[in-house]
């Protein structure tokens, strides 16, 4: 099954701080949490959205939606960029309940660590 690419929860201006991310990381699963055949997902950073597309494509065939969250065109600082993946994960990484609706839940498909820095924040869910 392809794995859809859309920009419809982009965050649109620039940010100073991590938290306003990650607070719109949280309202966009809680999108997804209460909708029948979203069980998961997983965080992640690419300079590259559809290469990056792909390669989930065969490697995560669970997903079903991969969402670019937030992209720095000329990234500040690599490093500070890579700590948003990071923090982003660290947040979410228990899983995620609709707030009206415990049984409903998502689980956090992210291990340990993240990866090099890049210049995309995206989601995959599934």
């Amino acid at each position: 099954m392809p794995l859809t690419l859309t920009h419809k929860h982009e965050f649109q201006r620039s940010v100073l701080v991590n938290e306003a991310i990650i607070g719109h990381v949280r309202d966009v699963l809680n999108t997804y949490v209460n909708k029948p055949g979203f069980s998961r997902f997983y965080i992640g950073i690419t300079s590259d959205l559809e290469t990056r597309r792909i390669e989930h494509e065969r490697k995560k065939p669970v997903f079903k939606l991969m969402c670019p969250i937030y992209g720095e065109a000329n990234p500040k600082s690599d490093i500070a960029f890579h700590a948003l993946e990071r923090d982003v994960i660290n947040a979410l990484r228990a899983g995620i309940s609709h707030p009206d609706d415990p049984s409903r839940s998502m689980v956090c498909d992210n291990g340990a660590g993240g990866s090099m820095p890049k210049s995309w924040l995206y989601l995959l869910i599934g």
